[in-house]
């Protein structure tokens, strides 16, 4: 048993939509897509699937028939069960309740922000779709958080929609099989163990795409606030999302930087990297 590898998985959630036409990238300039990861061997299903049960008890009940699923637009909505969340202290009560979740969650966190704006101003209609350009940048960082840690992983991403889910896994297959520019094809299937992308939806109580979804906006605002493109998080529940996360980002081994390893932002224009690149967030 000494000799396997751990197991780990990656869920994808975004913040934002890839939508390149003017209104979209007008409306939503930034998109950000966030993988969360976390051990499969025993930590997932051992300890973080027990504990957001327990969260979700605490606060909502525990209705079989009536299964609370955590999304993070419902929760700042105040929609469905997440109504009584309307009342300030409760509110407050579950912020903190869900950070202290966060924070006890042991899971590594990826966050890539692309500028869309800056992205088609560089490449124009040859651009790369967005999202598809942020998920083969989450998979080189994925490579290197797996190399780093002797284990191996797959990925699972939130459903999107039909079009979108197959293009998705074509866009993952080809970034497997054929290399991403910076990582081979061989190299990659060495840690990744397979080409496929899982994608479902979170309806299905999957707890790594629900944890994902909380995480997600409050990450993709912290590289944008890292960057001066933000100077605040959009919701009170995402700042306290946020101390939970922050020690959790991937950061290069040597120097613990976070930036351009746990926090990319893809602004569109070629970066300068030297020593003396400071991590400012």
């Amino acid at each position: 048993m000494s000799g396997q590898r751990a197991q780990y998985r990656m869920y994808l959630d975004e913040s934002g939509n890839h939508q390149m036409d003017a209104k979209g990238i007008a409306n939503n300039r930034y998109l950000g897509v966030v993988g969360t990861i976390v051990d499969m061997t025993h930590h997932y299903p051992a300890v973080l699937c027990p504990a957001m049960e327990s969260l979700k008890r605490a606060f909502f009940g525990n209705d079989p028939d009536d299964r609370v699923i955590l999304h993070r637009e419902d929760i700042v909505g105040r929609r469905n069960v997440f109504s009584r969340l309307s009342n300030p202290d409760e509110a407050l009560r579950f912020n903190k309740a869900l950070c202290q979740f966060v924070a006890a969650s042991d899971v590594g966190v990826i966050a890539v922000v692309i500028d869309k704006q800056g992205h088609y101003a560089r490449y124009g209609l040859g651009a790369m779709h967005p999202y598809h350009y942020c998920a083969k940048v989450l998979m080189e960082r994925y490579f290197f958080w797996l190399r780093h840690r002797r284990a191996a992983g797959d990925a699972m991403a939130e459903s999107r929609g039909a079009r979108e889910n197959e293009a998705l896994q074509a866009a993952w297959r080809g970034f497997y099989s054929n290399g991403t520019g910076h990582i081979s094809g061989e190299r990659l299937a060495r840690l990744i163990s397979t080409d496929e992308i899982k994608i479902r939806t979170k309806d299905a109580n999957i707890h790594g795409l629900q944890l994902a979804d909380i995480i997600a906006t409050a990450a993709t605002d912290n590289v944008l606030m890292c960057h001066f493109e933000k100077n605040q998080f959009r919701h009170p529940l995402d700042r306290f999302i946020h101390d939970g996360v922050a020690s959790k980002y991937h950061c290069n081994p040597a120097s613990g930087m976070k930036k351009g390893y746990g926090q990319v932002f893809l602004s569109g224009m070629p970066e300068l990297v030297g020593a003396n690149k400071k991590d400012s967030c």
